[in-house]
């Protein structure tokens, strides 16, 4: 309360003071304002979005009943959006692998009157893989420690079993969070019903979640041992049971359908509008079954997300008068820069965004700071301002080599590889010297052994960032 109404700069520094300065401009200059939160894996940028948040909704009175729920709202959304948007790290135990724009609404007298959230880029690879010491979403964690026995043996599932959905390369969990997991359970439950959703509306959910755990357990673990690469890529696909038994009626699918899609592939005749079903090779299979898990999880996330907005929606008056002048604060919450073991296609996109608002920084604010200096004739020392355009135009190349092998693959044209794509990346740097200094393979130590855990040799390649690599 001691930040409201106070200038910027008389008290110490706080998201409370920023926040505060957001809300007064809007009311004064009844103009959008937009806060812009970022900083590496790790930072507190989420916390920091929950406390600007928080401090709006309340520097706006809600002295109304209509404002009281939705600030009610607000705060609720934000345990549903960590649990089904945020995982452990080596960097973070509770770090977002999506970003969000969140707007609150206000009427032309500064009273709260709607909210909305916006997400991208959700890190949908973390569903099927994460590296040691990582975990994916926290929401399959919790429903496994929040459930009931009950629950839990109609959903086929047991409490302490390593599924291999919810495991790292070391075949079991990362330990210390199991306390953790069931308060944020009861807690996700509660805010799902704040937000609107029945008993049935949870269940359902739940009932994907523990659906997509099976599906991760489809393939029998001991037709993948002992087979070196060319092996496995050629080997037929052993799957479980009572695994693909399981997950369909979780999923509300056919059991023989979904076991059939899965392992066998259409195939177009030459010369005809026929088409004839072939088997799949255990590597297609795999491709096959990721693809399929991210698809629905992202599924179930956006459709989260919507039922957030919706909840906002439902609680809008039949006539909105003055709507066309509502203004708002904007909120937006990136994730970081992170240097896992394997750095995904979302992580790459987001990585660029980080590096092009700290371009936007340095344009804006450290060279416009010289040029102020050198206006009043101030004696100064100019300092070397950094360029991250060589970045960019790398990425630039990565993306275009990107569509390119992808256009290649789904024609069928070529031997359209991860290792040939990793290579012509790096061929690409090389052909610049600006672009060669950014972009370049992975190293090698003595001994033919790589320098940091991770891909292989030709799998990947390094991006040196500003703030790492």
């Amino acid at each position: 309360a001691k930040y409201k109404g106070k200038h910027l700069g008389a008290l110490p520094p706080h998201p409370y003071a920023i926040a505060d300065t957001a809300y007064r401009a809007l009311v004064r200059e009844q103009g959008n304002q937009g806060l812009l939160i970022s900083g590496e894996s790790g930072a507190g940028k989420t916390e920091t979005a929950k406390i600007v948040m928080q401090f709006i909704a309340f520097a706006s009175g809600a002295s109304s009943g209509h404002a009281d729920s939705i600030q009610d709202r607000i705060l609720q959304a934000q345990p549903i959006l960590e649990s089904f948007g945020n995982a452990v790290t080596m960097r973070n135990s509770n770090s977002s692998r999506f970003g969000k724009y969140n707007r609150v609404f206000f009427d032309e007298k500064g009273s709260l009157v709607d909210a909305g959230i916006t997400t991208y880029l959700l890190e949908s690879s973390r569903v099927v893989t994460h590296g040691a010491r990582e975990r994916t979403y926290h929401c399959f964690y919790e429903m496994l420690r929040g459930v009931d026995d009950q629950k839990l043996k109609e959903f086929n599932l047991e409490r302490d079993r390593n599924y291999r959905l919810l495991t790292s390369s070391s075949g079991e969990q990362l330990p210390g969070f199991e306390a953790r997991d069931a308060a944020n359970f009861a807690r996700v439950c509660d805010a799902l019903k704040t937000i609107g959703l029945d008993e049935e509306a949870v269940d359902n959910m739940l009932r994907v979640l523990a659906g997509l755990i099976h599906l991760g357990d489809v393939e029998k673990e001991s037709a993948t041992q002992g087979l070196d690469k060319d092996e496995d890529d050629a080997a037929s696909v052993e799957v479980d049971d009572a695994a693909v038994d399981s997950a369909a009626r979780l999923l509300g699918m056919d059991a023989d359908e979904l076991c059939a899609r899965l392992t066998r592939k259409k195939v177009a005749v030459p010369g005809r509008s026929s088409f004839h079903e072939v088997p799949r090779s255990r590597s297609q299979f795999k491709h096959a079954l990721q693809s399929f898990i991210k698809a629905i999880y992202k599924r179930l996330f956006d459709r989260t997300v919507k039922r957030i907005n919706d909840c906002f929606r439902d609680l809008r008056p039949a006539k909105c008068e003055g709507e066309e002048a509502w203004k708002h604060v904007g909120i937006l919450d990136i994730y970081g820069f992170e240097n896992l073991q394997r750095n995904s296609f979302e992580q790459l996109c987001i990585n660029l965004a980080n590096e092009r608002l700290q371009q936007y920084f340095v344009e804006n604010v450290l060279r416009a700071e010289q040029e102020l200096y050198k206006r009043e004739a101030l004696p100064w020392i100019g300092l070397p301002l950094p360029d991250a355009q060589p970045v960019f135009n790398a990425i630039a190349q990565i993306f275009k080599t990107l569509d390119e092998y992808s256009q290649n693959l789904t024609r069928g044209v070529g031997n359209a590889t991860d290792k040939g794509f990793c290579q012509k990346v790096v061929d690409e740097a090389n052909k610049d010297a600006a672009r060669r200094d950014v972009l370049r393979p992975l190293k090698m130590t003595g001994g033919g052994r790589r320098s940091v855990a991770g891909p292989c040799l030709n799998e990947g390649f390094i991006i040196k960032h500003y703030a790492g690599q």
